[in-house]
């Protein structure tokens, strides 16, 4: 199962931590937020001040998601052609650390 932690970007599969770049970390949370559901191209350029219509930046998403489907799994991130990206595992999705939790911390 993936854990995302939302604020920090943290995340685990199957109880080890993955240790993610930052695009990566910030993609993965937007996945995880979807819940299974498809996440727009536009919203996930818009994430980091790309252009849909740039070819340089569909490449740059497309990237992306080839990275972390090496963490996660071939058939962890579901393509739609022009349209989005969607996670098909499991996946806990925490908004918020309660208790002040120490990031480091599985």
């Amino acid at each position: 199962m993936l854990k995302v932690i939302a604020k920090t970007g943290d995340a685990w599969l199957d109880g080890e931590r993955l240790y993610l770049p930052k695009r990566l970390s910030d993609t993965l949370v937007m996945l995880a937020e979807g819940k299974g559901k498809t996440v727009s191209n536009e919203k996930l350029h818009r994430q980091f001040g790309w252009d849909e219509e740039v070819v340089d930046d569909r490449h740059a998403l497309q990237c992306i998601v080839y990275r972390l489907r090496r963490f996660l799994g071939p058939d962890s991130i579901k393509i739609r052609v022009r349209v989005g990206y969607a996670l098909t595992m499991p996946v806990e999705f925490i908004e918020e650390v309660i208790d002040g939790g120490d990031r480091n911390e599985t």
